[in-house]
C-alpha cells in the first residue's frame, strides 16, 4: 500500500530538512557507540565508498505499512539484532576496499525506521589469542577508528529482515603500520539518533606480505557418534527416538568427514561407527600382519586394502575430480597415483567364502559401498587414526580401575575394519578435560600416541610465544592441542557464558583461525613451530562437513601457516629440541572429572548385559530385538555421554526395556485345571510368542509342594508371532492340589518369558487303586468261572455211572 502524493512530498521536504543534522547526530553517536579511549575522527565517506544499505525483500503477506509509526528506541534496545554474516575479502590486502554485509532483524512489536549504520575498525591489533577472543565475545573493548557512517531509508516490519551491504574504501581503513599486520576488529552498530540499539563484532585480517617462518599446523577432527546417533546405532528400532538422526544422516554426515582428508589432517575415526555402518574388515586385502613393520608413525601406513565390493560408483585412479574440488580431493588426487589407492580395483580373490552380512540399519548396499570407497581414499589421501573402539573414555575408564575394557577396546580396533584398512592403531585421544597420569599408566604399552585434552601439560616458562604443541613424556609422543584455535575450530567462544550455549558463527569460526595463526606468528616470526588443533567431538558430529572444510581451508590459505602430516609432526615431537619445544609440567594424577562415566553406572551396564545376552541366546536375529544391548558396557563407556550424562542414564533404561519387551512376548499360555490320576505323565505346555523372529527356548516346570517332580527342560523352537506345543514329562509321588508354575528359559537358566502359573489337581494313587479293584474283581470272575467249570465237569461226569448202576 503506497502513501499518498500529498504524503510524500512532506516527507521528501522533511527529509531534505533532517538530514543534514541527522548525520551530525549520528557522528556523535558513533563517538559514543566506541567502549573505550575514541580513536581520530575520520570524514564521513562519500556515496561511492559507503553504499546505502537495502531492505530486504517482504512478502506481500507479512508487509507492513509504511506509515507505521517508529518503535520506542528503548523498546527496541536489546529485541533488533545485527549480524555480519560476511565480509569480503575475509583476508585483506594492500589497496583492498572492505565490504561488509549482513542483516538487520526487528524483534519489536512496531515499525523500525530512521535507522543509521556506523562501520567501525580495530585501530590496532591484539597481541594475544586470549584477548582477541575475549573481543570478538564482546567482553573487551578498544579504541575504533569509524571509516564508514550511513542513514538507512528503508522502514523494517516487526518480525522481518532487512540486509545492508557496507564498502570501506581502502583508504578509509586504519591498515597502516605494515608490522601491526594480522587481525583487526570490525564492529557494525546500529543507531537510532543518538542511541545504539545492537551491534555485531567479526574480524577482518590484514595481510601486509610480512616475511615470517611459517606455523606448521595438524588438525584433527573426530569422527564419531554423537549421543544421538549412538542410539540409534545401539539401540533396536522400539526404542528409538523417532525424531533423532536416521541411519542415512549418519551416513552422509560420516562421508562427508571421511572426504576432508588430506595433507595437514588427521582423521581420527571409531572403529565401532564404521562397523556399524557396515564397513567390513574381510572387505579389504591382506592382514594386520601385512601392513607396515611399525604403526608408531604413519610411514609404511599405504593401504594394502582393495575393497572388493568398493567398485561401485568408484573413479578409476587416472580420472579426474568431477567437481573440481582442492583441498582434500587434490591431495586424494596426489596420494591415488603414488599410494595405488584401491577404491576401484575388486579384489581377486575372495577373503570368505560365506555371504557377507547383510547391511545394517537398512543400509544398502550401493551406500556401504560408497562408505567402503571413501574410507579406502581416506587412508591414501592423508592420515586416519582407529580410536578404542566405541571411542572408550579411557579417562573415565582408567579412573574407574575399569583397565579390562581399555584393553578390551583396544583389541577390537586391533580387529577392526578401520585396522584392516591401514589405519592408525596406536593413538589414543582421552575425552577428559585435563591429561592425567592414571590415563596414562592405564594404556597398553603398545599406545605410542597420545592426543590430550587442549590445556594439558602447560609450558613451565614464562614465554613471550605460544611454544609448539608436543612433547615427549614416558616414551610416548603427547601431543598438545592449542586451547584458542581448538575453541575457533569447534565453533564454540573460548570464555563461555554462563549458560554455556553460546556458539561462534561460521565467519567468526574462519577469522579467529586465520587472526590467531597470524597472532602466534607474529609472536615469533622467526621461528617455525609445530602446532595441534582438535575439534571438539559434539562439535564435529553436529557440524555440516562443508563447514568443517571451510575451516580447515582458512587454517591453510594465508601466507603465515603450513599443513603439517602426522608423520612429520611425531618426527619433530621425538626430537623436542629447540626454542620452539618448551619443557612442560607433569599430568597431574586426579582430576575431578563430573562428565565422565562412573563406577556404578559401570556396574549397572555389566549387571544388565549379562541379562540381555542371555536374552539374546534364544532370539534368531538378537540386533533386531536388542540391539547391542548385551555390549553395553562398551556402548555406555563410550566418550560421546560426555556432552549429554542424562542420556546415558537414559540408554540403560532403553536397553533394559527392550529386554522387558522380549520377555512380555513370550509366555507359556495358561491353561484350565489339569488333573494327574496317575503316577507319571506328560503334560502339554503351549509357548506363544509375540516377537517378529523365531526362538529357541527351554520350558521348565517348578511346583509349589513335592507331591509332583518334574525332573527335566524340554527345548521348544516358537516361530514368529505363534505358538508351540511341548510334552513336559512329570511323575506324581502323592495326591493333593498343586500349584504349577511354567517358566520359559535361556539355555544358562535366565527367565526369558512371562511365568505362568496353573492350578492342578494329583491323585497319584487313584489308576493303582481303580487297577487293582478291577483286577481283583476279574479275579473273583476267573476263579468263579473256574469253579462253575469244574462242578459242571463233576455232574457231567456222574450222570453215566448212574445210568449204568
Amino acid at each position: 500500500m503506497r502513501p499518498a502524493p500529498s504524503t510524500r512530498s512532506a516527507r521528501m521536504r522533511a527529509a531534505a530538512t533532517v538530514l543534514p543534522l541527522l548525520g551530525v547526530l549520528a557522528l556523535v553517536a558513533a563517538f559514543t557507540f566506541a567502549t573505550a579511549r575514541p580513536g581520530p575522527a575520520q570524514p564521513v565517506p562519500s556515496a561511492a565508498t559507503a553504499a546505502p544499505a537495502s531492505a530486504a525483500a517482504q512478502s506481500p503477506a507479512t508487509a507492513k505499512p509504511a506509515s507505521t509509526s517508529d518503535a520506542d528506541t528503548s523498546a527496541a534496545s536489546g529485541q533488533v539484532e545485527v549480524d555480519i554474516s560476511a565480509l569480503a575479502p575475509e583476508v585483506i590486502h594492500e589497496g583492498e576496499d572492505l565490504q561488509i554485509s549482513g542483516t538487520i532483524t526487528n524483534g519489536t512489536e512496531g515499525t523500525i525506521s530512521g535507522l543509521s549504520l556506523v562501520a567501525q575498525v580495530q585501530e590496532r591489533t591484539e597481541i594475544t589469542t586470549e584477548t582477541l577472543s575475549l573481543w570478538v565475545d564482546g567482553q573487551r573493548d578498544t579504541p575504533m577508528s569509524t571509516p564508514a557512517i550511513t542513514a538507512m531509508d528503508n522502514q523494517i516490519a516487526p518480525g522481518q529482515q532487512a540486509s545492508f551491504s557496507l564498502v570501506v574504501s581502502a583508504d578509509q581503513l586504519p591498515l597502516e603500520d605494515t608490522d601491526e599486520w594480522g587481525p583487526r576488529g570490525v564492529q557494525v552498530a546500529v543507531t537510532n539518533g543518538a542511541a545504539s540499539i545492537a551491534e555485531d563484532r567479526s574480524l577482518v585480517v590484514w595481510d601486509s606480505s610480512a616475511t615470517v617462518s611459517p606455523l606448521n599446523i595438524t588438525t584433527v577432527i573426530p569422527v564419531t557418534a554423537s549421543a544421538e546417533e549412538l542410539a540409534v546405532l545401539t539401540l533396536p528400532a522400539s526404542q528409538r527416538d523417532s525424531t533423532g538422526p536416521t541411519a542415512d544422516s549418519i551416513r552422509k554426515r560420516v562421508l562427508g568427514l571421511l572426504e576432508l582428508a588430506g595433507d595437514g589432517v588427521v582423521l581420527a575415526i571409531d572403529p565401532a561407527l564404521t562397523d556399524a555402518l557396515g564397513i567390513r574388515a574381510d572387505t579389504f586385502r591382506g592382514t594386520l600382519q601385512d601392513k607396515a613393520p611399525s604403526q608408531g608413525s604413519t610411514s609404511g601406513q599405504t593401504p594394502s586394502p582393495t575393497p572388493s565390493s568398493a567398485a561401485e560408483g568408484a573413479s578409476e585412479p587416472g580420472d579426474p575430480d568431477p567437481d573440481g574440488d582442492d583441498g582434500a580431493d587434490s591431495a586424494d588426487s596426489a596420494a591415488a597415483d603414488s599410494r595405488e589407492p584401491a577404491a576401484a580395483q575388486p579384489s581377486p580373490e575372495p577373503q570368505d567364502e560365506s555371504p557377507s552380512p547383510a547391511p545394517p540399519l537398512g543400509l544398502s548396499s550401493a551406500a556401504v559401498s560408497e562408505l567402503t570407497t571413501a574410507l579406502t581414499r581416506a587412508v591414501a589421501a592423508g592420515d586416519v587414526i582407529a580410536l578404542p573402539w566405541d571411542d572408550a573414555d579411557t579417562a573415565a575408564l582408567a579412573n574407574t580401575g575399569q583397565s579390562a575394557l581399555i584393553n578390551a577396546s583396544m583389541s577390537r580396533t586391533q580387529d577392526s575394519a578401520l585396522a584392516a584398512a591401514g589405519a592408525i592403531t596406536t593413538a589414543a585421544w582421552p575425552a577428559s578435560e585435563e591429561l592425567e597420569a592414571s590415563t596414562l599408566a592405564s594404556l597398553p604399552q603398545t599406545t605410542t600416541t597420545v592426543i590430550a585434552p587442549p590445556g594439558s601439560m602447560p609450558v613451565i616458562d614464562d614465554l613471550t610465544y605460544t611454544a609448539s604443541g608436543a612433547t615427549s613424556y614416558h616414551d610416548r609422543t603427547i601431543l598438545l592441542p592449542d586451547p584458542s584455535l581448538s575453541s575457533a575450530m569447534s565453533g564454540t567462544p573460548l570464555h563461555q557464558d554462563s549458560d554455556g550455549q553460546s556458539q561462534l558463527s561460521d565467519l567468526d569460526s574462519r577469522q579467529l583461525l586465520r587472526g590467531q595463526t597470524a597472532v602466534i606468528s607474529r609472536q615469533a616470526p622467526a621461528l617455525g613451530r609445530d602446532l595441534v588443533v582438535v575439534m571438539d567431538r559434539q562439535a564435529a558430529s553436529a557440524a555440516d562437513p562443508q563447514v568443517v572444510k571451510e575451516r580447515l581451508a582458512s587454517l591453510g590459505d594465508t601466507s603465515w601457516t603450513a599443513a603439517q602430516g602426522l608423520e612429520p609432526l611425531l618426527t619433530s615431537a621425538s626430537q623436542a629440541q629447540g626454542e620452539a619445544y618448551a619443557e612442560r609440567s607433569a599430568p597431574p594424577e586426579f582430576i575431578d572429572d563430573s562428565e565422565a562415566v562412573s563406577a556404578e553406572t559401570l556396574a549397572q551396564a555389566k549387571k544388565t548385559a549379562v541379562v540381555l545376552t542371555s536374552i539374546a541366546s534364544v532370539l534368531s536375529d538378537p540386533p533386531s530385538a536388542l540391539g547391542r544391548a548385551g555390549d553395553l558396557p562398551s556402548v555406555v563407556s563410550s566418550a560421546s555421554w560426555r556432552a549429554s550424562p542424562a542420556a546415558r542414564t537414559a540408554h540403560l533404561e532403553h536397553a533394559q526395556a527392550a529386554g522387558s519387551e522380549v520377555r512380555r512376548s513370550l509366555t507359556a499360555s495358561p491353561s484350565s485345571t489339569i488333573n494327574i490320576i496317575n503316577s507319571e505323565a506328560n503334560l502339554p505346555v503351549r509357548v506363544a510368542s509375540g516377537l517378529d523372529q523365531d526362538v529357541t527356548v527351554e520350558v521348565r516346570l517348578s511346583t509349589d509342594n513335592q507331591r509332583l517332580q518334574i525332573p527335566e527342560r524340554e527345548t521348544i523352537k516358537v516361530p514368529a508371532k505363534g505358538q508351540a506345543t511341548v510334552m513336559v514329562p512329570v511323575t506324581a509321588v502323592g495326591s493333593g492340589d498343586v500349584n504349577l508354575t511354567v517358566q520359559v528359559l535361556a539355555a544358562d537358566g535366565t527367565q526369558v518369558g512371562t511365568p505362568t502359573t496353573v492350578h492342578m489337581r494329583v491323585r497319584a494313587d487313584w489308576e493303582s487303586v481303580g487297577t487293582a479293584v478291577v483286577g481283583g474283581v476279574l479275579v473273583i470272575i476267573l476263579v468263579a468261572g473256574v469253579v462253575r467249570t469244574v462242578r459242571r465237569g463233576r455232574r457231567t461226569a456222574l450222570a453215566p455211572a448212574q445210568e449204568t448202576a
